[in-house]
């Protein structure tokens, strides 16, 4: 099986030597963690200040906190990771910014291959979303407002995907991306002075765009699909406030509120059985919730779920693996 991955990203990144800038040979993960159990862990991505841990951590966890390994130290440069999402069945995809590239970290062997493409230019990179259907990746370019898409092979698909303004749809700033499954369907959180929340269907048509509150106000950066109750939820920095909306953004309710638990939310994901997972820079934790779909979010425990430490400050993106 090594020997086929290994064959397999070999052919990926002599594709992507053609169609795209670059793609580096494969290197050992900063920690060895090859496994064959992948399900129902986290990736966590991080912007550490702490000069013992550099500016950027990507760690690896279980859905009960517990730690399993560090598979990105980029200390010392000054890279970071800004987003992330898991490409079944055995791979994370990273957005690093600094050099703008996307990484594929291999659980499978340990392994981690670089991307690079001409596209992903020199602008920061947010938030990543991978479809489950076909493991195209969607990746935020928040300073020239676009979304670019690769499939899981490196192709760049559109040019971009998502430009700045498509039928009613602008974007400004964007920065949180996820896809609904049950309709392949992605969707944008630009949080510009006057954020907003932009639709779109699968081959990248407008299908609504949302200027009005709380969108316009609050800071809105992350959102997540939550499968048990058919909702997105979407993170505010600005507020700390965690609302759920229907999938074409109405319908408005806060669910969680409470500065002092979360504050700054900038990081969400959320798993089959209702629990979200929250990174709270201003708290340096990552909180886990769980929500039923009516009411109000509930902490899962009584305390962080990870936190305050190097592992969670400043927390930046959180996959969960399915």
């Amino acid at each position: 099986m090594a020997e086929q991955d290994d064959v397999r990203n070999l052919f990926i990144c002599l594709s992507l030597s053609i169609l795209t800038a670059g793609c580096a040979g494969e290197k050992p993960f900063d920690g060895l963690v090859a496994s064959t159990s992948y399900s129902g862990t986290l990736l966590i991505s991080t912007v550490a200040t702490d000069p013992a841990t550099g500016p950027g951590l990507a760690s690896w966890w279980t859905k009960d906190g517990a730690f399993k390994a560090t598979l990105r130290d980029l200390y010392p440069g000054g890279e970071w990771v800004s987003g992330s999402g898991f490409i079944s069945p055995d791979k994370f995809v990273i957005a690093v910014e600094g050099v703008d590239r996307l990484e594929l970290l291999n659980l499978s062997n340990s392994t981690s291959a670089s991307i690079t493409n001409v596209n992903l230019t020199a602008t920061t990179l947010k938030h990543v979303a991978v479809n489950p259907a076909d493991n195209s990746i969607y990746v935020a370019e928040a300073n020239i407002n676009t979304v670019e898409k690769f499939s899981v092979t490196g192709q760049r698909i559109g040019a971009p995907f998502l430009p700045t303004t498509s039928g009613g749809c602008v974007l400004a700033n964007p920065w949180g991306v996820a896809v609904i499954p049950s309709t392949e369907q992605v969707v944008v959180i630009s949080s510009a002075a006057a954020g907003r929340f932009s639709r779109y269907s699968k081959d990248g048509t407008c299908l609504n765009h949302v200027t009005a509150a709380p969108f316009n106000t609050g800071t809105p950066v992350a959102v997540a699909y939550h499968a048990p109750s058919n909702k997105l939820i979407v993170t505010f920095a600005g507020s700390h406030a965690l609302i759920a909306v229907d999938p074409d953004g109405s319908n408005p309710t806060t669910i969680f509120l409470n500065s002092s638990i979360i504050n700054t939310p900038r990081a969400i994901a959320a798993d089959a059985d209702g629990f979200l997972y929250v990174g709270s820079s201003g708290t340096d934790t990552i909180e886990k919730l769980y929500w039923s779909g009516t009411g109000s979010a509930v902490r899962a425990i009584t305390g962080p779920l990870i936190g305050p430490g190097a592992f969670s400050q400043n927390p930046t993106s959180i996959t969960v693996v399915p």
